[in-house]
């Protein structure tokens, strides 16, 4: 087997085991309270800090190495960062848009003054809505994901498949995040597994790209691994931890993401 070949493999199995499994926890712990999908939040948050700081970044570094490519990769960090920022704003567009059809369709009076019944269902729906956001959102961070296996592995493939081993690691809160708000607005638990698992097939195709990509140069390598990284980053900082603390005592949010950080550690250092 080619090491292009098993990057690839390794990829895909990171992102459709990985998300696949968590879309299982997300189902099973779905209707478990928001205390419990706080922790988990916050244990994903720690786990993508650990791997951006622990490995992503020192690697990044090392692969463009000199005063200019610590400055070029510092640059794609924040780029990443952005990007992600702007999906996730482009994403909160699209859903406020809907809502406001809604409410448009209903009548301003109809639509709050609506029966328990009715608010249960809108609830259920919005839900539904929170988690196929969540399933185009993780898809599409999958892609810088699976980058970074195949930037790490046109270097050194054990170094691509050590980093598709911790984001198999991380994917399982991601698939989680898509498994529980599915289940919670109906979807079948089975459907919403396969969901997760199907956000996870998108680490292949960034693999392919990391590979093509990364196989260019050193400097290449280190712009992926920075883009990638800023992408957790963001995430992680501005979408999971917010959200966590939002959900769960900040005690128990603190301890989890500690939980993930040193999971990660252990992952890197250690395997």
């Amino acid at each position: 087997m080619s090491s292009d070949l098993l990057l690839i493999i390794s990829a895909l199995l990171a992102g459709v085991v990985g998300t696949g499994a968590g879309g299982i926890l997300g189902a099973i712990f779905a209707d478990k309270g928001d205390a419990v999908s706080g922790r988990v939040l916050g244990f994903a948050a720690g786990v993508m800090l650990g791997v951006v700081c622990f490995d992503m970044l020192p690697e990044a570094m090392s692969s463009a190495c000199g005063r200019h490519g610590n400055i070029l990769t510092i640059v794609a960090l924040v780029g990443g960062m952005i990007a992600i920022w702007g999906l996730s704003k482009l994403l909160g567009l699209v859903e406020k848009k809907l809502l406001k059809r809604s409410e448009k369709k209903k009548g301003a009076d109809a639509f709050h003054s609506v029966a328990m019944v009715q608010s249960a269902k809108e609830g259920r729906s919005a839900q539904l809505r929170a988690g196929l956001i969540m399933l185009v959102a993780i898809s599409l961070h999958n892609v810088p994901e699976g980058m970074a296996i195949g930037a790490a592995g046109a270097a050194q493939i054990e170094a691509g498949v050590l980093v598709a081993i911790v984001i198999a690691v991380h994917n399982v809160p991601e698939g989680m995040a898509i498994g529980a708000p599915l289940c919670g607005g109906g979807v079948k638990p089975w459907v919403a597994v396969l969901l997760s698992a199907v956000a996870g097939g998108a680490t292949a195709i960034g693999a392919l790209v990391g590979l093509a990509v990364g196989s260019a140069s050193a400097y290449a390598v280190g712009i992926c691994l920075a883009v990638a990284g800023g992408a957790m980053l963001e995430v992680s900082a501005l979408e999971l931890l917010p959200e966590a603390c939002g959900l769960a005592p900040a005690k128990g949010t603190f301890f989890c993401t500690l939980l993930g950080i040193c999971t990660a550690a252990i992952f890197v250092f250690v395997f």
